[in-house]
């Protein structure tokens, strides 16, 4: 599957509509996993930051996994299991400028962690798992400074 390119404003609102749900990260449209989120503001917006999802980690997924279940606690997982250093190393360089930083994405994760398990074990898709972080990112990300 193709990576996918999620635009995110600070300071936007979702609303409901008879067609689908939008927000910050897309449209969700209902019509199966491969269209599960659409862009609603260009990527190239000066006001947003353009998170992309990457294709799906199943080898870091399934060492994850066995990681996990064999018993080793999540504060232990060494660095090449670690979906948190895995994502920032691909987003970091975006939030980065936008204000946010390790830490921040970090406490968002960690918020995140039961979706993460899910995804793990195969109860949610990566688009669904990767999508949701990223509309928790940009609900967190401070807002654009006006000059």
């Amino acid at each position: 599957m193709a990576s996918k390119k999620i635009a995110t404003r600070a300071g936007t609102t979702g609303t409901t509509g008879t067609t689908g749900t939008t927000g910050t990260t897309g449209t969700t449209t209902g019509a199966g996993p491969g269209a599960f989120v659409a862009p609603l503001t260009d990527p190239a917006d000066a006001d947003g930051v353009a998170l992309e999802v990457p294709d799906e980690p199943l080898d870091l997924k399934v060492a994850l996994r066995h990681t996990l279940l064999d018993g080793r606690p999540q504060g232990e997982v060494p660095a090449e299991f670690d979906i948190a250093v895995w994502l920032w190393d691909r987003w970091g360089a975006d939030l980065q400028p936008a204000g946010f930083d390790r830490d921040q994405f970090a406490e968002v994760l960690d918020a995140n962690r039961r979706e993460l398990w899910l995804w793990m074990i195969g109860d949610r898709q990566w688009a669904q798992f990767a999508s949701g972080l990223v509309g928790r990112i940009s609900r967190r990300l401070p807002a654009p400074t006006t000059s």
